[in-house]
């Protein structure tokens, strides 16, 4: 594959290169999981930058971790080109806008298959390349409404914490990379692969549907008692998985429910569903009179398929985790960082390996595919690509200024609207009481109520045309004759 290629020798992925131009969750999920493989992952970032960098500074350390990043303005002709150039000497390009977008940007498939026929060409969008939602923007909890995936039978939609769309789609995008891969080692032309999130959104949430979700003649009242999460004596919380015949049998002998072990009338799931108030009211009794680990070892010893509810805090410490050596160190305050979930056998992820910093490859990348230095300054003074920081979380964008040609932190006059970075000359001064806060009284319109507030005749503090009032200012009258 790609001689190009700057990859682990052991990764089942060795040689290949992979371009990232996707952002969020998805697309860098699933370039993760490739580079978890072996592969040289160069993830290509506006100058704006991926906005998970301040979205969500967590999530984007752990699934870009390892990867190395370019800043492009792909709006720009010479962006494209440098692009296009990468992308003669890549493997596989992954991208996630909405379709049309990379066509646009000079990095659609047609467009980079002319430069390199044999490129694995993936697309991560919420609907796929066509159909009437192609354009309709989405996030996980739609893809999963539309898909019936938020009915939970009989007690309603529910939300779910775990963005499993979001991740279900990158998986499918790796797995298709890596089959269309093994299809051109064999010989086979390049691919252009449509991967839909809503696909994977109807596939999951049918594959397994929930009670109640059936044709009303399908349908047995109650639920599953005996399948969720309870609450123990010390607050802490046990989630059961108690469905088949044998482990009903098991939770039985671990709370002694001598009665209930044999009865004939709860022999079956189908009769344990016909009176599921009745044994959920018990379960839940019955769990909350005892601690979580007193009943934890109760349940393994009789065989039930129990487990602890962790925190976030709490699931690198299980020892289970611990032994498949699913997190890296923490570094700091931080939380330790997940892993890609890939077997041990073809993992060849450094728990090392941290998300990059913006930009901090572009000029060795640039270079290695012949620009020097003239061509690297020309970018760089055009603003072309730049190291930008990423906006820190909860900081939004200044209200752009209408002040049209003031130069930023120019002084400007009194009454001017704060938020735009245009500070005043000088402190405003305090209120006068012989300062209308609105319009000044004409001869047909009455007096203040308040005579204090404004006095006919005294000067006012006017508001330039087109700025923001203070709160409490009332309408300026338009001027007569405009």
């Amino acid at each position: 594959m790609s001689a190009a290629a700057d990859t682990r020798p052991d990764g089942a992925l060795a040689g290949v290169t992979v371009i990232d131009l996707t952002q969020q969750l998805p697309g860098p999920y699933a370039t993760l999981l490739l580079v978890g493989l072996g592969a040289r992952v160069i993830k290509i970032e506006p100058p704006s930058l991926d906005v998970g960098r301040w979205l969500d500074p967590p999530m984007f350390e752990a699934v870009n971790a390892g990867k190395e990043s370019v800043v492009l303005d792909l709006k720009r002709p010479e962006a494209q080109e440098a692009l296009q150039r990468l992308a003669a000497t890549a493997d596989v390009l992954v991208e996630g806008f909405r379709p049309g977008v990379a066509a646009r940007l000079g990095a659609g498939a047609e467009a980079l298959a002319a430069v390199n026929p044999g490129l694995v060409y993936c697309s991560i969008s919420g609907f796929g390349a066509g159909g009437p939602y192609r354009d309709v923007p989405g996030h996980d909890l739609n893809y999963l409404g539309i898909a019936g995936g938020l009915q939970a039978g009989a007690s309603g939609p529910e939300e779910i914490a775990m963005p499993i769309v979001d991740l279900a789609a990158g998986t499918m995008a790796a797995l298709s990379v890596v089959a269309a891969l093994l299809r051109r080692r064999a010989g086979g032309p390049g691919a252009e692969l449509d991967v839909s999130m809503l696909d994977s959104a109807v596939f999951w949430s049918h594959a397994k549907v929930p009670p109640g979700a059936g044709p009303a003649g399908d349908r047995l009242p109650g639920g599953e008692p005996t399948y969720g999460v309870f609450t123990a004596a010390d607050g802490r919380q046990v989630s059961l998985g108690v469905l088949e015949d044998k482990f009903w049998r098991s939770l039985c002998r671990a709370l002694s429910w001598s009665d209930w072990q044999d009865e004939p009338s709860l022999a079956t799931h189908a009769q344990r569903r016909g009176r599921a108030p009745e044994i959920h009211a018990r379960l839940v009794d019955a769990i909350a009179a005892r601690p979580r680990d007193h009943l934890m070892a109760d349940f393994l010893a009789q065989d039930v398929p129990a487990a602890p509810v962790h925190t976030h805090a709490e699931a690198p410490d299980d020892p289970q985790v611990r032994l498949r050596g699913l997190f890296a160190e923490a570094v700091g305050d931080a939380l330790p960082r997940a892993l890609p979930p890939l077997p041990p056998a073809l993992r060849a992820f450094s728990p090392q390996d941290r998300a990059p910093a913006p930009g901090a490859d572009t000029e060795r990348v640039l270079g290695a595919l012949g620009y020097g230095p003239e061509e690297l300054g020309r970018l760089r003074e055009s603003g072309r690509y730049r190291h930008d920081a990423p906006r820190p979380p909860g900081v939004t964008r200044r209200r752009r200024c209408r002040c049209r040609g003031r130069p930023p932190g120019a002084a400007i006059q009194r009454g001017h609207h704060a938020g735009t970075g245009h500070p005043r000359a000088d402190p405003a001064p305090p209120a006068r009481p012989d300062v209308a806060v609105g319009r000044r009284a004409g001869p047909d319109q009455p007096e203040p109520a308040q005579p204090d507030r404004a006095r006919r005749g005294q000067p006012v503090a006017r508001v330039a045309r087109g700025h923001r009032r203070r709160p409490g200012r009332q309408p300026r009258r338009p001027a007569q004759g405009r």
